[in-house]
C-alpha cells in the first residue's frame, strides 16, 4: 500500500484503527509448508547439523527453510537454510514471543544473526516487544478483533563484502496486528531508520490467507471475557497454506 501520510495509530485498550482507504500498490503470494526438521538435510559443507534444537521448519516460496522451536512458554527462531554454503544462524536464539503475553507487558531480547554465503553479513540486535494495544482493525470491507505488538529493534550491521567492513546502525519500529481468532498477523506498519546513511523508509502491509492449517492451535482468550490478557502462540502445524501479503 501507499504509506504516505499513514500513521501507526494509538496505543491502549479498545482502540479502533481505520485503514479502509489505503491505496494498494502490489500483492505478493507466499507459500508456507511446515515440516518436521528431522526430515530435512540442513548441514554445512563439513556435515555439521545447524539447527538440532528446532522442532518446526517452515519452507517458503523461495525454497528457504526457517527453523523454530515451539515451547509452552515461548517461540524461538534459530535461522534460515538454503544450502550447505548459504544459511543464516540466529545466535541467542531470537525469541519471537512469550506465552502468555499480557496486555501492557514487554519482553527484552538480545541476539545476533550471522549470514554465510558469497558475502558474510553479521547483525547484533537489541529488541523490545510490547503488547501495547487491542481493539478493532478495519481494512477495507473487513474488520478484525486484534491484539497489537510494538517491536523496536536497535541493530548494528557489519558487512564483509568489501576489503573494509561496512558498519551501519539501524533502528526499526514495527507494529503488528494479530487476529485474535487465529493468532495470525493481518496488518503491519514498519518504520526503518538507517542512522549511518541517513536513510528512512516506511512499509505497510496486510495479510490474507487461502486457508488456515487444520492443526493450527492458538491459545487466545476472547477479549469479551478477558479484556486485559491474550495468549498468542500457534502450536506447530502441518500442511501447506498461502499467505497473501499486500504492500502498502
Amino acid at each position: 500500500y501507499d504509506s504516505l501520510g499513514i500513521s501507526s495509530g494509538s496505543a491502549g485498550a479498545n482502540i479502533t484503527w481505520n485503514y479502509s482507504n489505503l491505496t494498494l500498490s502490489g500483492t505478493v503470494p507466499i507459500s508456507h509448508h511446515y515440516v518436521d526438521p528431522s526430515l530435512i538435510s540442513d548441514t554445512t559443507a563439513t556435515s555439521t547439523n545447524l539447527f538440532p534444537a528446532a522442532n518446526l521448519a517452515d519452507q517458503a516460496t523461495n525454497g528457504v527453510y526457517s527453523y523454530y522451536k515451539y515451547m509452552p512458554d515461548s517461540v524461538s527462531y534459530f535461522g534460515d537454510y538454503r544450502g550447505a554454503s548459504y544459511y543464516q544462524l540466529s545466535a541467542g536464539p531470537e525469541k519471537k514471543t512469550i506465552c502468555p503475553f499480557s496486555f501492557g507487558n514487554s519482553f527484552h531480547d538480545l541476539f545476533a544473526q550471522y549470514n554465510f554465503g558469497m558475502c558474510t553479513f553479521n547483525s547484533f540486535i537489541n529488541k523490545i516487544v510490547t503488547y501495547d494495544a487491542y481493539g478493532t482493525l478495519n481494512l477495507g470491507g473487513t474488520s478484525y478483533n486484534v491484539a497489537r505488538m510494538k517491536i523496536i529493534e536497535y541493530t548494528v550491521d557489519s558487512s564483509n563484502c568489501s576489503p573494509v567492513p561496512i558498519v551501519s546502525y539501524n533502528e526499526d519500529t514495527t507494529y503488528v496486528w494479530f487476529d485474535t481468532n487465529t493468532s495470525l498477523p493481518v496488518f503491519s506498519w514498519e518504520y526503518h531508520k538507517d542512522t549511518s546513511n541517513h536513510y528512512v523508509t516506511k512499509v505497510i502491509a496486510s495479510y490474507s490467507y487461502s486457508h488456515i492449517p487444520v492443526t493450527l492451535n492458538a491459545s487466545v482468550q476472547p477479549l469479551a471475557g478477558q479484556q486485559s490478557e491474550i495468549d498468542l502462540y500457534p502450536n506447530p502445524s502441518n500442511g501447506i497454506f498461502i499467505l497473501q501479503a499486500n504492500d502498502l
